[in-house]
């Protein structure tokens, strides 16, 4: 996963080669746990076809991306959030933020 030194505001948090790093660390670790959970065909899309994410600044651009209905957006979000938690915890992060921002 290649990184890149900028607000995910400039464009997207993931543009479909890399992540933006100017964020808070429960953000990028979701970041990670959605390149985990996306199908390979989708790890190339702008916030992994899912739509607009809210650090999005290029919104028209992720929602003309999207692949994916509203079911699996949601399913996909919660599981990424789950993850995300899970691997603050495992990293001594404070994993409470994550679990707040869901």
């Amino acid at each position: 996963m290649t990184a890149i030194d900028e607000v995910p505001a400039e464009a997207f948090s993931w543009d479909g080669t890399a992540v933006r790093t100017r964020s808070e660390a429960s953000v990028l670790i979701h970041e990670v746990a959605h390149w985990l959970i996306a199908p390979p065909d989708r790890r190339r899309l702008p916030d992994f076809g899912l739509g607009a994410g809210p650090e999005t600044g290029r919104v028209a651009e992720a929602e003309a991306a999207r692949c994916v209905d509203d079911a699996t957006k949601e399913e996909e979000e919660l599981l990424a959030s789950l993850l995300g938690i899970l691997f603050e915890a495992a990293l001594g992060q404070p994993a409470i933020h994550a679990f707040i921002e869901q």
